[in-house]
């Protein structure tokens, strides 16, 4: 009972501070925002336009490493290198696989050697400077960064709006082969923007550093209409020349005021621009800051089910191993008195049967030969005992070179000679003449667990009086 007072306050503690980190984080909340629900509708917007950052940033990140993963995937490269004009069924189930696995729109290869422009289906088309369509590609040769996004339509797609992500191929000489990459069609950004846009009644754009729409939830303004042509050339400077911060405007345009919040996506080199009518930014608050707290009280809940279910995995583990002997792995004193107990109420008289044994003249086995050895002794000793007294039967070591334990049966007298015939029979434990002595006490000679193992104490007393390599009954 001490143990598990002394354990409670470390459940308490946890909790308390779990409980306490979470009040002070919406109370952070609350003071960071109270101004907004008030009156201060310009960090609503700010809000809302992190997310949708953040949706959009996990929307076409992961293209981007999957196409730059592609760009240096060592079978691209020898392919491109030695396999190009031999056989193109393994590029084809190549892109095949990625097109597959993460279900885009288009997975291509470009050789520059052979201008072979090669898709999941195999050879599409040849590239050419003549072809208008191919122009993004020689244009994307000259540029120094490794990958770009483009917006363009699909040929193999029946010319769907997509966002390639294009991506160089070098080999280790650093000689440039050619460009691999991925397209995710822009009905897909298009859809993330339209859930947006309707639940906070909003809209969203992706320009480039020219102002040029190159991604919108209305697909006849993308790279048709430019953002910047409606405002102000010095608002214009700002948000082209801020690329670590947001971009925070006033605006008004037919008599209607807008936040304009705009963002740059380093990722992309596209900025993210949102523009939000202010008359319905309470209400967007609103909705976030509940689901805020509706994630945060769940995260709470499984933390502290988590602590809970540690903390008690945690104390079970330390009082199974107070029960265990580190030597031998038996069962320690406290182990053997606590099993005891339970064996004591449960069995008869007549089955309960106490045995205490210890290794005759141990002294002279650690003084001859070393501790070491001793040690290994006590093991060996340990695993043939586990062996022989399994379940409902129990061993443990007392302490030193005693061990202890129970047998139940009424047939004590075969039980401990087929145990005193493994001792003798073990090879290793014959190398040193190792011998057993041992004190075997029934439950009917006692009344008191205490006095049950003092009559078997006694016996092995008695056991070591007479010659010692024997057990001997109280």
């Amino acid at each position: 009972m001490k143990n598990k007072k002394n354990k409670l306050p470390v459940n308490f503690i946890i909790t308390l501070v779990i409980i306490l980190g979470y009040i002070v984080i919406v109370l952070l909340n609350y003071s960071s925002y109270k101004d907004i629900i008030s009156s201060n509708t310009k960090n609503i917007t700010k809000l809302t336009s992190s997310n949708i950052y953040s949706d959009i940033n996990s929307e076409i990140t992961k293209p981007i490493f999957v196409g730059l993963t592609m760009a240096n995937d060592s079978f691209l490269i020898n392919w491109l290198e030695t396999q190009e004009n031999k056989d193109s069924i393994p590029l084809k189930k190549y892109l095949n696989g990625i097109k597959n696995k993460y279900n885009y729109d288009s997975v291509f290869l470009i050789s520059d050697k052979t201008k072979h422009y090669y898709n999941n289906t195999g050879l599409f088309k040849n590239i050419s400077t003549k072809n208008e369509h191919d122009k993004w590609y020689y244009k994307f040769l000259e540029e120094t960064p490794l990958y770009d996004l483009d917006v363009d339509q699909d040929e193999a797609a029946n010319h769907m709006l997509t966002v390639f992500i294009n991506c160089k191929i070098y080999n280790q000489k650093n000689d440039f082969l050619g460009v691999t990459g991925v397209g995710v069609k822009m009905e897909k950004i298009q859809e993330l923007f339209n859930t947006y846009e309707s639940e906070y009644e909003l809209e969203t754009f992706l320009i480039n550093s020219d102002g040029l729409i190159q991604a919108h939830s209305n697909s006849e303004k993308i790279e048709k209409e430019n953002f910047f042509d409606t405002l102000d050339i010095k608002i214009k400077d700002k948000i082209i020349n801020n690329k670590t911060s947001m971009c925070i405007f006033n605006y008004s345009n037919q008599g209607v005021n807008y936040f304009i919040i705009t963002r740059y996506i380093p990722d992309f080199d596209w900025y993210l621009v949102v523009k939000k009518d202010t008359s319905f930014l309470i209400k967007s608050f609103y909705s976030q800051l509940i689901k805020d707290i509706l994630i945060l009280s769940l995260i709470l809940f499984i933390i502290l089910f988590i602590v809970s279910k540690l903390i008690k995995k945690h104390e079970n583990e330390l009082s199974e191993m107070a029960k265990i002997d580190a030597l031998t792995n038996l069962a320690n004193r406290r182990g053997f008195d606590e099993t005891l107990e339970e064996a004591y109420s449960l069995y008869s008289n007549n089955k309960l049967n106490i045995f205490i044994f210890d290794i005759d003249c141990f002294k002279c086995i650690n003084d001859l030969y070393g501790h070491v050895v001793g040690d290994k002794v006590l093991i060996r000793i340990g695993e043939i005992a586990k062996l022989h007294f399994n379940s409902p039967d129990f061993i443990s070591r007392w302490g030193g070179d005693e061990f202890a334990g129970f047998i139940i049966t009424s047939d004590v007298e075969n039980t401990f000679d087929s145990f005193y015939k493994l001792i003798k029979e073990d090879e290793f434990l014959s190398k040193y003449n190792i011998t057993i002595s041992a004190g075997i006490a029934n439950k009917k000679t006692s009344n008191t667990i205490d006095e049950l193992l003092s009559n078997a104490d006694k016996a092995l007393y008695i056991a070591k009086q007479t010659g010692k390599d024997k057990y001997k009954f109280y």
